[in-house]
């Protein structure tokens, strides 16, 4: 464990609003993703159509509070959000998430999915 922990499973969701600056609305809500056992962590950003797939680090953003199908988001000083971009989160149980959806997506380094898992919760 040299590097840490490293989330186990990602849920990725789309920045829906930016009602004003430091502020996000993210389509991602407790239907979606476990908020018991500590909110969703945000750990990168990827805008859609663009062809990196390291995506930027948005780990200084901190989700505050998780509504029924909406998170609220604080963003860090530099980091620039638009609408539409998608954030990927780690979440604190996985096992917690799970019971959320039918099915799970792997994916590969280049983030195309290579398998789809039925989840049996």
């Amino acid at each position: 464990l040299h590097e840490g922990l490293r989330p186990a499973l990602e849920v990725w969701a789309h920045v829906q609003s930016l009602p004003e600056p430091g502020f996000a609305v993210i389509a991602l809500g407790k239907r979606d993703v476990a908020y018991d056992a500590g909110l969703p962590v945000p750990l990168k950003r990827y805008q859609p159509g663009s062809d990196t797939v390291a995506g930027d680090d948005v780990s200084g953003c901190k989700v505050t509070a998780v509504m029924d199908q909406h998170a609220f988001m604080t963003v860090a000083a530099g980091v620039e959000l638009r609408v539409g971009d998608i954030i990927s989160f780690g979440t604190s149980h996985p096992c917690l998430t799970f019971d959320k959806w039918r099915v799970g997506c792997l994916v590969d380094e280049q983030l195309r999915v290579v398998e789809s898992m039925e989840t049996c919760f």
